[in-house]
């Protein structure tokens, strides 16, 4: 690899010590001249364009020799001349040395014959119906094979999250030397979620929940859910639905419907509650494999009803000093690109997923206000099988009025937990009204998290678990701090919080589980803290 093309080991010799106690091993080499390229040549039937190919090469004319480039180039070489059909190639370089430091490379090409798809076969599917697995295969059958369409069935089927493992192999066709079939095999994992419960507490009363979420509706690839929950406190009735493949050429569709009750009084947060109505239709239109762009419809009402001895605070202001209750109805556009490049949709070693997301109440509506949403996720391997990885993400967002009316404190973001910052208390972080102490968020959140991901020790089967030491920071801010303490009308990186921790991720067999363990690195004075944290779903 360091341009000693001649490097050749002459012998090896072993002898014993004198005492017998230890053993000498002598290693004679010649590494001779070292060489450098001075002409790459492609000799044969190429099957694609010569310019194509030479794009391909990694090593150039002036370079060391190297094994490892040129090793690197003939894969490459491969995989194009695989895209075009030519599943069965041969490359093969051959040096050749004209003088004492110089050498002349040739790759023969030989691109075989043409390579049709028999069949596509699917193993493993016990509950998810072949439909839902062949439209995510871009490569067709009776079709000319095509290497990267192949590779991308399995980067699209392992996206999914439907399985927790994806195998996709080319088996010839006993009797021809221009036929394969397609075999793939996965192993379903449990996506769904039922949770079912009573319970009675001091401070909510008798309760009562119910609660299904499933990505994969009864092997159909539609997401399904329902949600009802009933305390002292709160009482909850959501459902939604959403349909990847709306159309044939994979438009999406979702609804989502929501009622929720709210009284904060009950326990002691606040002293007002609130009642919530909406529902919302969203479509999906794919731009190319990777990348849609969203469009959706929304309206919501909520009542705000405040209590006799409601303070002065940020709430009463809102409202009015001379009001107790007061509804608005919004009516809310929503305009978002998404755009995923990961190599799974439970585990990824590499790749970049974004999803920016502007949600607007138009004017029409008792408030009029905007709303932006940025969800980032990057990874990175360190490594040649991809088992010590690199990963970064973000949840940050921003919103404000558009009239003369304040932000609607109901509608704030929130920081604290799993998705934000860990080591902290779900949504504790941010501002609070300075008459009670309540925690009302902001309208600016700043989140994110450095991962290091590595194999967990003493476990055969890795491709189940994922264990990670992360560093987690944010805060949320607000730009209208009047009746607010902790509080900053700009960003302050110093009021960031951070957590610093080891996490563990498990495809169970009830669903994936992960589990964190944090630490708070920089808490303050009326923070809530909270060492260990988990959920299962999917969350990852």
């Amino acid at each position: 690899d360091r341009g000693y093309a001649k490097f050749e080991v002459n012998s090896t010799d072993v002898s014993i010590s004198p005492d017998q106690k230890q053993v000498y091993i002598t290693v004679s080499v010649n590494e001779g001249l070292q060489y450098r390229i001075n002409e790459i040549k492609l000799a044969g039937d190429y099957g694609v364009e010569e310019s194509e190919l030479r794009d391909q090469l990694v090593i150039t004319e002036g370079d060391l020799f190297s094994r490892k480039s040129i090793g690197e180039s003939q894969q490459r070489m491969s995989d194009l001349v695989g895209e075009a059909g030519y599943l069965f190639s041969r490359i093969t370089p051959v040096p050749a040395f004209p003088g004492d430091d110089a050498v002349e490379l040739t790759f023969f090409i030989e691109p075989g014959k043409l390579t049709y798809v028999r069949r596509i076969e699917i193993i493993g599917n016990y509950t998810t119906s072949d439909e839902v697995i062949r439209r995510e295969i871009p490569q067709m059958e009776g079709a000319i094979a095509g290497s990267q369409l192949i590779k991308k069935a399995k980067t699209r089927l392992d996206r999914l999250g439907y399985f927790s493992s994806v195998l996709v192999e080319t088996k010839p066709v006993a009797g021809t030397d221009d036929q394969v079939d397609l075999e793939i095999k996965v192993e379903e994992q449990m996506l769904g979620q039922i949770s079912a419960g009573i319970g009675f507490s001091s401070s909510e009363g008798l309760g009562f929940q119910l609660g299904l979420q499933q990505d994969n509706f009864l092997g159909s690839g539609n997401r399904f859910g329902f949600e009802v929950n009933t305390s002292a406190v709160e009482t909850t009735y959501s459902a939604n639905y959403f349909n990847p493949y709306y159309t044939l050429d994979g438009v999406s569709r979702g609804y989502n419907a929501y009622y929720r009750s709210r009284d904060f009084q009950e326990n002691d947060i606040a002293n007002y509650n609130t009642n919530e109505v909406g529902a919302s239709v969203n479509f999906g239109y794919p731009i190319n494999d990777d990348q849609r762009v969203k469009f959706g419809v929304g309206v919501d009402q909520t009542e705000v009803a405040l209590q006799q001895n409601t303070n002065q605070g940020v709430i009463q202001t809102f409202v009015g000093n001379n009001s107790l209750s007061e509804t608005y109805l919004t009516y809310e556009l929503s305009l978002g690109w998404n755009s995923n490049t990961l190599n799974s949709g439970f585990f990824p070693t590499r790749g970049l997923y974004q999803d920016a997301t502007l949600s607007v109440a138009v004017p029409g509506g008792d408030l009029s206000y905007f709303k932006f949403i940025y969800d980032g996720k990057y990874y990175r391997p360190i490594n040649i099988d991809e088992t010590w990885v690199l990963g970064f993400r973000t949840l940050s967002g921003f919103a404000e009025s558009l009239d003369d009316n304040d932000y609607p404190f109901y509608k704030n973001f929130f920081a604290g937990g799993r998705r934000t910052v860990r080591g902290f208390a779900n949504n504790s972080l941010g501002p609070r009204d300075s008459a009670n102490s309540d925690i009302i968020g902001g309208n600016i959140l700043l989140s994110g998290t450095a991962e290091f991901i590595f194999p967990i020790p003493f476990v055969d089967d890795k491709d189940q678990f994922r264990t990670s030491l992360f560093v987690d920071a944010g805060n949320v801010y607000s730009t209208n701090c009047i009746g607010q303490t902790n509080c900053s009308e700009n960003i302050e990186l110093g009021e960031l919080r951070a957590a610093a921790g080891f996490g563990l991720s498990w495809l169970t067999a009830i669903g994936p589980l992960s589990i964190s363990y944090a630490k708070a690195l920089n808490e303050k004075p009326g923070d809530i803290t909270e060492s260990v944290q988990f959920v299962i779903g999917r969350t990852f």
